[in-house]
This record gives C-alpha cells, structure tokens and sequence, in this order.
C-alpha cells in the first residue's frame, strides 16, 4: 500500500519502493481526506502517481479515504489491515522538527503502532 499525499517526501518513498513495487501483484494507493486543486491533490487525487506507476507496469487501485477525525495514521494502519497489505510505502517527516516535537506526527505513530512494515522516505 502506498499512502500518498501528493508531497516531495510521498513521491521519493514512491520511488524509492520501485523494485518492491514491480514485484507486487496489486498495490493499492491510498489518499487520505485528499484536498482537490492545483496546488494540492489535482483534479483526480492519486490518478497522476497512478498514471506513472501504470507505466512501469503496475497494477493498483487508487483509493480516497475519510479520516472522520481519526489521526492519519490509524486510518492508514486500519486501511492497511483491511487490505491485508504486506508493505505500506509512505514519506516521513514532511514537517518540521519543532512542530513534530510538539505536535507529534503521522511519521512518528506510524513508527510506534505499526504492524505491518514500513518503507519510509525522506
């Protein structure tokens, strides 16, 4: 699974994964309370990340998910469950270090509640 949110960390990790990637047989890219428009998202959340993992072959759904108010990160662990997914591929530490330390952070609750392995980068 790949949680995509359309920033510069989310696109290494994309890339970064490749060679896992392509040995999947399906992968899923998940887009969490996307926001629609030019500077964010697009128009389609996940369809121009998915336009460019089609054309290395890849076989994936894109799929858009409500947080409801849920920390990001449990939406992407139960999502993760849900679709009894072997790898989440995701960005880490796309804020800063004083707003992490403050405020916590996706990053850091994936790295303490995560049952399903990680491929985080930066």
């Amino acid at each position: 699974m790949i949680a995509w949110n359309a920033r510069r960390e989310a696109a290494r990790a994309v890339s970064d994964a490749l060679p896992f990637l392509k040995k999947a047989q399906e992968i899923d890219l998940l887009v969490v309370d996307p926001v629609v428009g030019e500077e964010d998202h697009g128009q389609e959340p996940g369809s121009d990340m998915a336009l460019i993992l089609s054309r290395h072959g890849l076989k994936l759904t894109v799929r858009t998910v409500a947080s409801e108010g849920k920390p990001v990160s449990e939406v992407l662990l139960g999502t993760a469950r849900d679709l009894k997914s072997d790898l989440i591929v995701m960005g880490a530490y796309g804020h800063s270090r004083l707003r992490q330390n403050i405020l916590g952070g996706t990053t850091s609750e994936m790295l303490e509640n995560s049952d399903v392995p990680l491929l985080l980068s930066r």
